[in-house]
């Protein structure tokens, strides 16, 4: 599952992070949009006119599995962020609700703010390659 970063940097085909969408694909791994991310996307549209970048992002969003977020997610994001509260690791709410999406569905977020989910339960991989 890709979070929005990772959409950033396929959007602005970055090599590595395309690279490895491709070696995603022909593994077969399957791929989920999460509704938060798709959101966070359409925000930054509306924000900044690119239709290219727009139109490109719709093939790819159109090309994963779409799951509606369900109580359980608001659930679990909830109780997140209680945790994160309580270590004094205070997480933005988008994260929460993207590791929740993940978890409630056994997949891994792909990402390059490993900050932003450093200390959650969920499975995180980095598709940037070092710089």
């Amino acid at each position: 599952m890709l979070d929005t970063n990772a959409f950033i940097d396929l959007l602005a085909q970055r090599e590595d992070v395309t690279a490895a969408l491709d070696g995603a694909i022909d593994a077969n791994a399957a791929l989920l949009m999460c509704p938060f991310v798709y959101y966070e996307m359409e925000r930054g549209f509306r924000r900044i006119y690119q239709p290219a970048k727009e139109q490109r992002f719709l093939f790819l969003s159109q090309a994963m599995a779409w799951e509606d977020a369900k109580l359980p997610d608001w659930n679990v994001a909830a109780q997140l962020w209680a945790r994160s509260g309580r270590s004094g690791r205070t997480k933005s709410d988008a994260d929460l609700l993207i590791a929740a999406f993940a978890l409630n569905r056994g997949a891994a977020v792909v990402t390059a703010d490993l900050r932003g989910f450093e200390d959650l339960p969920v499975a995180i991989e980095n598709w940037r390659s070092e710089e």
